[in-house]
């Protein structure tokens, strides 16, 4: 199951692929990333820096787990590249030690579908598994590709899904955010700051009007709407956005679900 959302000035701790994401003036969003933060940074300390190793000498990083933009525990698919790094820059090599890609990227991802996402000067764009760069790093975000599209962001903040050629394939005029697609549904957030999902061809399938919303997975998504108690109402919907089931608790955790 893949979390995957980050919004300008805006994420949630439950919902939306892996990208930078921005400090966030919302207090349970802060809470949720402070902790997560801190559970990184002891990971990192003790995985990524053994003994006495200067930061200027190459880092090796074993993407075999990642921390999503909302503070989700992800699982990065073993294509044989691993990221590592010198100074600030991110580059590949394959499990015998080698360089296949130099490391000259501001930031680099794991591949997916063929495809990694990478930055430089401050915007993103895609390599192919040669590192040629096969999308100019033109967007101010991006998510990685699944599904066969990603969805971008142009400095104007306008929003669309691109396929892997950078053909655009879907417009969201309508949008400030968007997540990756998960079975044929991809989570996103209205400029009326609420969240829906839209369908492959662009059709609002479930109504933005929710105040989180996870990406589907086994045809349910989670969500949380604000409605003025301490925990609000959580639960999940289906792939029409029809409520499934209310939890009674928020801090359900992150499991597959299983016949639900």
């Amino acid at each position: 199951m893949e979390n995957a959302f980050s919004s300008e000035g805006k994420s949630f701790c439950f919902g939306l692929p892996f990208q930078p994401f921005e400090a966030n003036p919302d207090p349970m969003v802060t809470r949720c990333l402070y902790a997560f933060a801190i559970t990184a940074a002891i990971i990192s300390s003790v995985s990524c820096t053994p003994g006495n190793q200067p930061y200027d000498e190459p880092l090796l990083y074993p993407v075999a787990q990642y921390v999503d933009s909302l503070g989700g525990i992800q699982e990065a698919p073993l294509d044989l590249r691993w990221l590592f790094r010198v100074s600030t820059k991110w580059g590949y090599i394959d499990t015998a030690g080698n360089q296949i890609i130099p490391p000259i990227f501001d930031y680099a991802s794991y591949f997916r579908e063929g495809r990694a996402m990478i930055r430089k000067d401050g915007r993103f764009g895609f390599i192919d598994e040669s590192g040629g760069v096969v999308i100019d790093p033109i967007y101010s975000r991006a998510t990685l590709f699944s599904e066969g599209l990603s969805a971008v962001t142009y400095p104007d903040s306008s929003i669309i899904f691109i396929d892997k050629d950078n053909i655009p394939k879907i417009g969201l005029p309508f949008a400030r955010g968007a997540s990756a697609f998960s079975e044929g549904r991809a989570v996103f957030q209205h400029l009326n700051l609420k969240f829906g999902a839209i369908n492959r061809h662009g059709e609002v399938v479930v109504q933005p009007k929710f105040d989180m919303l996870d990406n589907f997975a086994e045809g349910v998504a989670r969500f949380w709407i604000d409605n003025g108690t301490k925990t609000g109402l959580h639960g999940f919907i289906d792939e029409l956005g029809i409520l499934r089931l209310i939890l009674s608790q928020l801090n359900f955790g992150l499991f597959q679900m299983k016949g639900l």
